[in-house]
């Protein structure tokens, strides 16, 4: 279902809107702040009436318990009074919207995904329903308050205004707390321009939005009806989709990186929000500062703390993931935990120089214990060479056993968990402990040639 926010005023509201739909979040406007005081009129003499007429046939002590029931009742509407109402349109065309609430044509209306729209965290409540006009406030009764989620009440409540106001064909998005209210990016579908919108402001909305996929339309009216209809307006900054999806070339120095949000949550309550990234290729230190403030600044502006993991796409790294950025606050702490560029690049320089008599080179990209491996023939004997990110070395010497798949190797002078590797016929490297299986290198060629792009630095 597609659902429309007309908007408009002058220039400072315009800049207050375009930052909202930058920042990927709608404002929840409590019900003092809504055009209509007639709104939350609602009548609850009927519930009254009936729990009344319950509890004298039930209860000895009616008059107690009946008092205690309405006052929780009257509690419940005032503090109901506290949400946050987010009101929309079923239509982006109706002359009278654009004329009250888009400043006279002047504005724009956004065209929302309203499932998209309606995607939440699982600390958010968050109701959505077409408003019911009719000539009289509505009525409790009993069964409103019967049921679990409390949809009902809350529809009487909020879902509901003077016949007078059908024109706007309503819809509303209820959340259980007034202010900002994050979404998906991806709900908003189009923007469409009104008649009378400076060109210069619908430049800077593209501007400013490039890279989300928004379509674009210009309002016209129809010759010689009461009418208006849509025009597509091509996006001056291109139709290529990169918002949250790559992390520019910075300075320069390197091109940019597609990545891939995989997972991410945020609870409202404790403010903390969590984030799990998968980028194409390494970046820098400087593109994971980048892209951590723009996560704190377009997904979780009002997360205290933000927790986020960065894994590599197609690079299997055991336990721990490549990287990670945390946000205390307004303090940042990003750490490369898997191998940096530079380490990589200086890893593989190693294998490039390499002279000596070997079997096979690898890469380990295990996080924390990342190195580079190269088994070889030294007097006769064969041996193991680790060399580690931090420029430390470990050698270790290996018996072999021939297998029908590749060879066997094992230390000579045994270890504690029974761990051995098997180097197959393809050149993979296997990692075997008393448990099994439990780690798998893929073989360096030496005919793979640095990328001069990729190690830029």
């Amino acid at each position: 279902m597609q659902v429309f926010k007309y908007r408009g005023g002058d220039r400072e509201i315009f800049e207050r809107d375009l930052s909202a739909i930058e920042k990927n979040f709608f404002w929840g406007s409590n019900f003092k702040q809504l055009n209509d005081p007639c709104e939350t009129l609602i009548s609850s003499d009927r519930f009254k009436s009936e729990t009344k007429t319950f509890f004298n046939l039930t209860n000895k002590n009616s008059e107690k318990v009946l008092e205690k029931v309405h006052d929780a009742l009257d509690t419940f509407i005032n503090r109901g009074k506290e949400i946050g109402i987010y009101s929309l349109s079923a239509t982006y065309n109706d002359e009278l919207l654009w004329a009250h609430y888009a400043n006279s044509h002047q504005g724009f209306c956004i065209e929302y995904d309203l499932d998209l729209l309606l995607e939440s965290y699982p600390s958010d409540k968050i109701y959505s329903f077409p408003i019911k006009y009719s000539k009289n406030p509505p009525e409790i009764d009993i069964s409103d308050i019967s049921g679990k989620d409390g949809i009902s009440l809350v529809r009487k409540l909020a879902g509901n205004k003077s016949k007078k106001w059908d024109y706007e064909n309503e819809y509303r998005i209820i959340t259980d707390k007034s202010g900002e209210h994050t979404y998906n990016f991806k709900a908003i579908q189009a923007i469409y321009f009104g008649l009378r919108m400076p060109e210069p402001w619908k430049k800077e909305m593209m501007t400013i939005l490039h890279g989300r996929g928004i379509k674009y339309y210009q309002i016209f009216q129809v010759e010689g009806k009461y009418e208006f209809d849509r025009q597509e307006v091509p996006d001056i900054s291109g139709s290529e989709v990169t918002y949250l999806r790559q992390i520019p070339s910075l300075n320069g120095k390197k091109s940019s990186i597609n990545f891939e949000i995989i997972e991410k949550d945020f609870n409202k309550f404790n403010e903390k929000a969590t984030i799990l990234i998968e980028l194409d290729s390494k970046a820098d230190r400087e593109q994971l500062i980048w892209i951590a403030n723009k996560i704190k600044e377009d997904l979780f502006r009002s997360a205290r703390r933000i927790f986020i993991s960065f894994r590599i796409h197609g690079v299997i790294a055991g336990n721990g993931y490549w990287a990670t950025a945390n946000f205390d606050g307004k303090e940042l702490q990003v750490s490369i935990n898997g191998l940096s560029l530079e380490q990589e690049k200086e890893l593989i320089e190693g294998f490039e120089n390499e002279t000596r008599e070997t079997i096979g080179m690898w890469i380990d990209e295990t996080p924390f214990i990342c190195s580079s491996l190269t088994l070889l023939f030294n007097d006769g004997a064969t041996i193991l060479e680790t060399k580690y990110s931090d420029g430390s070395k470990s050698l270790e010497q290996l018996k072999t056993t021939q297998l029908g798949s590749g060879i066997r190797y094992d230390n000579l002078q045994g270890n504690y968990h029974g761990e051995y590797f098997i180097v197959e016929n393809n050149g993979t490297l296997k990692y075997y402990s008393e448990n099994g299986l439990f780690k798998e290198l893929t073989p360096f060629h030496l005919e793979k040639k640095l990328n001069k792009d990729s190690y830029n630095l």
